[in-house]
């Protein structure tokens, strides 16, 4: 039983953080609100003169992302017929985009039947305490897991890893997604996942804390 508990408290510590990380990235990728905040504010599409909102772009995007879209190829009306405003290169990026979103949504739910099988048993062996105390260890991990992302990102032994992705070679000499998800974009995407990761963890807690709550006896 010892084992057992043990394996269940690692469990939750693992992937309560987990959980919150990949539910961030999940809801903003998938969202269009961040797409929308950041074309409208960098005016990208005015100054290259495409007849676009950033509204009607963003709540595209969002949809391919939801699946609603099978193909990324978005045809704009022109008076010498449709035209498409990405390239073949950046249909294929988006694809693998979403195909690495899908991926972690599939750990998502597997990490959150693992949460719920790991709190099951703890209830089962009387020990609604280690809840807690499982919660507290994630709060932890969920703090070093971000200080290695962020430790990442500024490595310079990485060089500029913006710059190994965003690529003309990757993306095309005339994409439209380079000046779309530029350096700040993908800045304010991970500004933005630390925030939603962040809510994500305090809610989890919550949760957990009014699960856990002792009875009161009266009387």
């Amino acid at each position: 039983m010892r084992v057992l508990v043990r394996i269940m408290i690692g469990i939750l510590v693992l992937c309560i953080p987990i959980t919150s990380i990949l539910a961030a990235a999940n809801l903003i990728t998938r969202a269009p609100d961040l797409y929308s905040f950041e074309f409208t504010r960098s005016q990208v599409l005015s100054e290259n003169k495409i007849r676009i909102g950033e509204k009607e772009l963003s709540d595209y995007i969002s949809d391919f992302m939801l699946g609603k879209e099978e193909e990324f190829d978005y045809k704009l009306e022109t008076h010498d017929g449709e035209k498409d405003i990405f390239n073949d290169e950046e249909t294929y990026f988006m694809k693998q985009v979403r195909f690495a979103l899908n991926q972690t949504a599939t750990v998502l739910i597997v990490v959150l039947i693992l949460i719920v099988i790991g709190i099951l048993l703890l209830f089962r062996y009387g020990l609604k305490h280690m809840v807690r105390f499982s919660y507290k260890l994630s709060v932890g991990l969920f703090a070093v897991f971000w200080f290695a992302i962020g430790w990442i990102l500024s490595s310079s032994a990485l060089g500029s890893w913006y710059s190994k992705i965003f690529t003309e070679d990757i993306l095309g000499t005339d994409s439209l997604l380079l000046l779309l998800f530029n350096d700040t974009f993908v800045r304010d995407w991970f500004l933005a996942l630390l925030g939603i990761s962040i809510i994500t963890m305090i809610v989890i807690g919550i949760i957990l804390w009014r699960l856990t709550r002792p009875r009161r006896m009266f009387g």
